[in-house]
């Protein structure tokens, strides 16, 4: 999740989380900004894995991967509007796409 608009992600989250009864989320995101992701934090207690690190790309293979698995598995993916369905490719990473993609044959959804 790219983090500039915190003041629109923050309500949309919410409304999401109610409607699955969620507690928690976990935010996958390549965003650096520790005062946004301290405020995401704090306005809804995201569960996010430790960064690697920009040196160390193995643990940074890793980190990617255990993410994917992480949302692919998840109860619910909550997805920026303007992503999610159709999928668009422009503005959504690779990690993301493979997660979709995933979730679509995890739940035998046909793709577009």
């Amino acid at each position: 999740v790219a983090l500039t608009a915190l003041g629109r992600l923050v309500p949309f989250v919410q409304q999401v989380m109610a409607e699955h009864d969620a507690e928690r989320i976990f935010l996958a995101t390549n965003s650096g900004d520790a005062g946004a992701l301290g405020f995401l934090e704090e306005q809804l207690g995201v569960v996010r894995l430790p960064g690697p690190g920009p040196e160390d790309w193995r643990r940074a293979g890793r980190h990617a991967a255990v993410e994917q698995i992480v949302l692919a598995r998840s109860r619910a993916l909550i997805v920026p509007p303007g992503v999610g369905n159709p999928p668009n490719v422009h503005d959504t990473s690779n990690l993301a796409l493979f997660v979709l993609e995933q979730r679509d044959i995890r739940h035998r959804r046909r793709p577009p």
